[in-house]
């Protein structure tokens, strides 16, 4: 238990101005929580839709902090002591994953078994430690004959973000199983909203649709059309 005492619970946000951090964000202020996010260094001031995303984070206290630095986390969560983690923070693009494995590994790997490490040194200097969640991907499930997916389907990741997420999945229910941590997984599939940046496919198509309706473009070029995917709401989603 937290050493709060208080009814107000804290929730430390990694990534907190991406789609997720931002409903998850606002989510939990609407319950009283107090929220704290952090954001890639240099990113604050950004021209880009994340840099307008933090319209959207009235109420949600800011602290720059890069995923893969590991004494930087450790002094957050010794300052912060929030109840609850939510882990948001990383490499999303599967596709731009190629281009930059090593780098994908470090953040979406290495970064959370530093995280956990940090979480037991936490506890034992406090007597507890704050949950934790690790937000996993269907890509780990890669090729699979399995429809639906469940829990235990196996891993088959088809790409060097696919394979970090496996990786950091099996961390989550090791460091549980192995170190009695409430941490928690949960896999999550393709999901959007209009706070998407223009890369990710749907908001692609769209930006697409209206260049085409406006005369400033005439078609829109795609990758693999064969590929299916189940699709939810963001905001949905932070909710669950």
């Amino acid at each position: 238990m937290a050493s709060t005492g208080a009814s107000r619970r804290t929730a430390l946000i990694t990534g907190v101005a991406g789609q997720d951090g931002v409903y998850l964000a606002r989510h939990l202020l609407s319950l009283g929580y107090h929220v704290v996010g952090t954001l890639r260094p240099g990113s604050r001031w950004a021209p880009t839709t994340l840099g307008r995303a933090y319209a959207y984070l009235d109420g949600v206290t800011l602290v720059d902090l890069d995923q893969r630095d590991h004494e930087g986390w450790a002094a957050v969560l010794e300052g912060l002591r929030p109840d609850e983690v939510y882990n948001l923070a990383g490499f999303t693009s599967v596709g731009a994953s190629w281009g930059a494995a090593e780098t994908v590994a470090e953040a979406n790997g290495m970064a959370v078994l530093r995280m956990f490490e940090e979480l037991i040194r936490f506890r034992d200097r406090h007597g507890w430690a704050p949950r934790f969640f690790q937000p996993s991907s269907s890509e780990m499930f890669g090729v699979t004959d399995q429809q639906p997916q469940t829990e235990n389907t196996p891993h088959h990741p088809r790409s060097p973000y696919a394979a970090t997420k496996s990786f950091a999945h099996h961390l989550t229910v090791n460091y549980r199983e192995s170190y009695g941590l409430f941490t928690a997984t949960g896999t999550l599939y393709n999901h959007e909203s209009p706070l998407r940046p223009p890369h990710f496919v749907t908001r692609k198509i769209s930006a697409a649709v209206a260049a085409i309706s406006l005369g400033q473009a005439e078609s829109v070029t795609l990758g693999n059309l064969d590929v299916r995917r189940d699709w939810g709401f963001a905001g949905d989603y932070a909710r669950a």
